[in-house]
């Protein structure tokens, strides 16, 4: 089968009835879908916090938020949540980065902090950098047995 494509003029004369061959047929298929993906819930995972062991499966990470100082040092938030029934003790450790990836040593912060995270609660997990020329954090978290 072979189609041929008319100028406008012949079309117009073929919608009159003035011509005697009928117009070609081109084939066409209808799909139909949905106008939005079935929604699924994703967590957000996000490459500056290490979560320890079987953590990733007990707390997610809803959000971070980034903010500067009165001073113009960063000042980070992470907000995490307890999806289990239970009560969840984690220690936690905020790591600094300069512009280059190298980790600036903060002896103020060395050490890890405890909190506990009740069940199916929110977190907020705050930590400010140790020099203005910090550029990125890692933020840490292990379960305390």
């Amino acid at each position: 089968m072979q189609f041929r494509v008319m100028p406008w003029f012949c079309m117009a004369a073929l919608a009159a009835g003035c011509a005697s061959e009928p117009p070609p047929y081109v084939a066409q298929v209808n799909t139909f879908s949905t106008a939005q993906p079935v929604a699924q819930v994703k967590h957000a995972v996000y490459k500056q916090v290490l979560l320890d062991g079987d953590m990733a499966q007990w707390v997610v990470v809803e959000d971070i938020r980034r903010s500067r100082t009165n001073d113009g040092y960063e000042r980070i938030q992470v907000l995490v949540k307890n999806l289990t029934q239970a009560p969840i003790r984690v220690k936690f450790r905020f790591d600094w980065q300069d512009a280059n990836g190298v980790v600036v040593v903060d002896p103020d912060h060395d050490a890890w902090e405890k909190e506990t995270l009740l069940p199916g609660d929110n977190g907020t997990f705050t930590s400010i950098a140790p020099k203005k020329d910090c550029a990125d954090f890692r933020l840490r978290m292990k379960n305390v047995q």
